[in-house]
């Protein structure tokens, strides 16, 4: 039986990664609640905040590619931490099938992010008091 991955205790405030940053961990959530912020343009958009039972940083681990946003403690958080060795353990012990529908979909939702970033930008030049 593997052992509980380790857990992080933050404070309120306190930033677990920043935008652009590679990543080897993703994150579960055991009570708090994290922010995920985006700079797009001269703006610093939301894309979303998550709560007890919820996880974020998977994207780092499944696309190697930079962190696709800030994450920030909005209040004092307890997160388990996954890093890339127990995920890809777990992906690889699942049906091979498995992984490919997961690698496929993390592709999907990356090209979608890029393409919300791109339209946030024409957006926000074309109609600058919109936020």
């Amino acid at each position: 039986m593997a052992a509980e991955p380790p857990k992080k205790l933050l404070a309120r405030g306190q930033v677990i990664f920043h935008e652009n940053e590679t990543g080897d961990e993703m994150y579960l959530i055991c009570s708090g609640t994290v922010k995920i912020s985006k700079n797009v343009g001269d703006k610093h958009v939301t894309l979303g905040t998550f709560g007890k039972n919820e996880f974020f940083g998977e994207m780092a681990l499944l696309n190697e590619q930079g962190r696709s946003g800030t994450a920030i403690a909005m209040d004092d958080c307890e997160l388990l931490v996954i890093n890339r060795a127990t995920f890809d353990g777990a992906l690889n012990a699942a049906p091979g099938w498995l992984g490919a529908v997961v690698k496929s979909l993390a592709g999907r939702l990356s090209d979608m992010d890029m393409r919300i970033g791109k339209d946030l930008v024409y957006v926000g030049k074309k109609y600058p008091g919109v936020r």
